[in-house]
């Protein structure tokens, strides 16, 4: 009967350190997705902001800057900024 035991418990233990990895697995893999995310969205804003950037600097060369014309990106950059916050949130520390 005792070796039984042992068996039995190190039977557990080693079932919970695979449930262990496999769990931080799942973690780095979400994480992973969320950080890709992250990075894709802040390339979008960067060229939102490019965009605006050129736009504005033609505008100037034409003598006639409207910030008007621009706020249908300035609200897409604020979306963005939000979504961003959002998947910051959701990663596992």
């Amino acid at each position: 009967m005792k070796d039984r035991s042992y068996w039995d418990k190190l039977l557990e233990t080693l079932s919970e350190g695979v449930e262990e990895l496999a769990k931080g697995t799942n973690n780095l893999i979400e994480n992973s997705k969320l950080k890709y995310e992250i990075h894709s969205i802040e390339g979008d804003i960067k060229k939102l902001f490019y965009d605006i950037g050129s736009g504005i600097y033609e505008d100037y060369k034409c003598g006639d800057i409207n910030l008007k014309e621009y706020e249908d990106i300035f609200k897409t950059i604020h979306t963005l900024e939000k979504k961003i916050d959002k998947l910051k949130k959701k990663l596992i520390t």
